[in-house]
């Protein structure tokens, strides 16, 4: 089991932070300027210069600098704190927060990101040299400058150069523990309880979702696909007759997986949504029905650390109790329409030859249940997968060290994108420059000018997944965007049981319930259609819209 919560550092380093780490390293007589860092600075006082005695760092290595006075964050931005790499002048995406336990210690952390596949994306790249600036008045260098809480500016800069040639340095050191949380319900007065360990629980609630939180930053692609919301590791399995130590008639549970990630905090969690629900826990109480989920040692951190607790986490679902249904003696004979269901069928009910199931007029399979639009209601079907899109629209041709944020990626202009005379030619190599990249925050999407002034941005897969794409320029003044991140990305529309109609084998599949159906082709066959007045009925998506109603 995990306890640290800091990030290791070397002998040298973190003999350096401790003996600094009381109150600021000195007072300074009010002044502000640095009295140490974690790359072995030395101590500015009077505004002398800081240098740093560690180069060697790590990819991941957060960068922290204690200051002689509390830090005034409203001072901090990319310019009072500079950070970039050296060889293309591109400021790596992260994060600047005061240090909870010191209000001295300002930190930089590099940004961490997941890119479809789950593997993680730092923001320091492997093996580059990065400069590190804090600027100092004593030095003369142009404003701004962090500041004190009173209002001191920094007198000492802080000139450092890095390069991120040690690999990667685990955040929490040693292997990760799990931990699994349900709902559970009291099955007399309906009380639902949050947040409870899942491991031995009993009655859990039919709706809940099943969180695992892990103790570290984890290597996303070991616990979730974020392009697909599957999980190509843990499992969530229904045990038919409650005897776990057989797992051959465990059947998967369908459903989604959705996670973050706490950088702050240093945690990573996922979270399974069932598709339908949990199953009743049966009839056979002595020995219920339970659900096994399964957390193998395959599931790593950022440095390949296993789970320490690897294993099965098992409990008992609450008891749902289903009406019985009676079928006439002998089964159905079609001689008349007693049971015939009108409003859901098409058939031949034994109507033209008694005794014979006929097909007749039918719309489609109805296998989607019954659509009830209801007097007020606005109801929006999606005939397809949308991607998500935005826009950058340029007023002017952009200047030496403009920049645009792609995704977190930071391109600059001159640097990276040659600047030509003229706006839509400068454009052109932007589009070109973005769609060559081989950052792949960068290449899950496609750019293109849509106009002689602006540059659209499409995700690459269709899906709600797009509309997390990050949009940014600096200074804000480069363009006007549409947004701060991609929209209009949508998925399909899922259709969960118990509403659909399907061939499920429920024998086979005891206590569970058919998967969703995806409608991705714009065709919708429901049982019936009724669309009551004042209701509305919206269809949007790449697909034309195909409606059909198998009852009479």
């Amino acid at each position: 089991m995990k306890q640290a919560r800091s990030i290791a550092l070397p002998t040298v380093l973190a003999l350096s932070l401790a003996a600094c780490s009381g109150g600021g390293g000195g007072s300074g007589g009010g002044q502000m300027y640095v009295t140490s860092c974690s790359l072995g600075c030395t101590n500015g006082l009077g505004g002398n210069q800081v240098s740093c005695g560690i180069i060697n760092t790590f990819q991941n290595q957060e960068i922290g600098v204690l200051f002689a006075a509390p830090v005034d964050f409203s001072s901090v931005n990319k310019s009072s704190f500079q950070v970039f790499d050296v060889s293309t002048g591109t400021v790596p995406p992260g994060s600047f927060l005061i240090d909870p336990n010191n209000p001295h210690r300002l930190v930089f952390r590099p940004k961490l990101t997941f890119d479809p596949q789950g593997n993680p994306v730092f923001g320091f790249s492997p093996n580059a040299t990065y400069q590190i600036k804090v600027p100092g008045t004593a030095q003369s260098d142009p404003p701004p400058y962090v500041e004190s809480v009173g209002s001191k500016e920094n007198q000492s800069r802080l000139l450092c150069t890095i390069i991120t040639d040690q690999g990667l340095i685990d955040p929490v050191p040693g292997d990760p523990k799990a931990s699994v949380f349900v709902d559970t319900i009291n099955p007399v007065s309906g009380q639902i309880t949050k947040g409870v360990p899942a491991n031995g629980a009993t009655n859990v609630h039919s709706a809940t979702k099943i969180t695992i939180v892990f103790d570290d930053l984890m290597n996303l692609g070991t616990i979730v696909i974020p392009a697909t919301g599957l999980a190509p590791f843990i499992t969530v399995k229904v045990d038919p007759d409650g005897n776990v130590s057989d797992p051959s008639d465990q059947v998967p549970i369908q459903g989604l997986w959705s996670f973050s990630v706490n950088q702050v905090g240093l945690t990573t969690s996922a979270v399974f949504t069932p598709s339908a629900g949990l199953p009743s826990a049966g009839s056979n109480l002595a020995s219920p029905r339970k659900i096994v989920v399964n957390i193998p040692n395959t599931v790593v951190d950022l440095v390949g650390n296993p789970i320490s607790n690897a294993g099965n986490w098992v409990f008992v679902p609450e008891v749902v109790l289903f009406p019985p249904a009676t079928l006439p003696p002998g089964g159905e004979q079609f001689t008349d329409q007693s049971n015939m269901d009108a409003k859901r069928t098409g058939a031949d009910w034994g109507e033209s030859q008694p005794g014979r199931l006929l097909p007749g007029l039918g719309g489609g399979s109805g296998r989607l249940g019954d659509l009830i639009v209801r007097q007020g209601e606005t109801l929006s079907l999606t005939t397809g997968p949308t991607a998500a899109t935005g826009t950058l629209t340029f007023a002017a041709n952009p200047v030496f060290g403009d920049q645009i944020i792609i995704n977190g990626v930071t391109f600059t202009f001159d640097i990276q994108i040659p600047v030509q005379s003229f706006l839509a030619h400068t454009l052109t190599h932007a589009v070109n420059v973005l769609n060559a990249s081989p950052d792949l925050l960068v290449a899950v999407a496609k750019y293109e000018m849509s106009d002689s002034n602006t540059i659209l941005v499409t995700y690459k897969l269709n899906g709600s997944v797009g509309n997390s794409f990050t949009l940014g320029v600096a200074p804000a003044s480069v363009a006007a965007l549409s947004g701060l991140t991609l929209s209009g990305g949508t998925d399909a529309v899922p259709y969960a049981a118990p509403d659909i109609i399907t061939n499920f084998d429920f024998q086979a599949n005891p206590g569970t319930v058919p998967p969703p159906i995806q409608v991705a082709n714009g065709e919708f066959e429901f049982a019936t259609i009724e669309i009551q007045n004042g209701g509305t009925l919206v269809a949007s998506g790449n697909k034309p819209l195909r409606l059909m109603a198998r009852g009479r």
